[in-house]
């Protein structure tokens, strides 16, 4: 079995275990979000929950995904905004066209 051009092998660490994965991430990118992972389950061991690795992961996870939603909303709501602004600016233009229009049609 062939492996895809597109995906590369990749060694990352993830709560101090290794695995090889298949990503179409640059290993630069990939290490830095497993950094970021890592940092995440390192907090939780600082608070000394007593937790196991998979209710570790599950938090991480949990947190990750709220960051990701929160994200997006932000995203979404900056591009309403741009979508209602461009709208406003399109109908002023519009507006401004057709009084040119007119006072060009006087002129004549």
């Amino acid at each position: 079995m062939s492996e895809s051009p597109e995906l590369k092998r990749h060694q990352i660490e993830l709560a101090g275990r290794r695995f090889t994965i298949r990503s179409d991430q640059s290993a630069t990118r990939l290490e830095a979000m497993c950094n970021y992972i890592n940092a995440k389950f390192r907090m939780l061991q600082e608070e000394g929950a007593g937790l196991s690795l998979i209710q570790q992961a599950l938090l991480v996870s949990l947190e990750t995904t709220e960051e990701l939603f929160e994200a997006r909303e932000v995203h979404e709501d900056k591009l309403a905004r741009l979508q209602s602004h461009a709208h406003d600016l399109l109908e002023r233009l519009e507006r401004d066209d057709v009084e040119i229009e007119m006072r060009l049609a006087n002129d004549l």
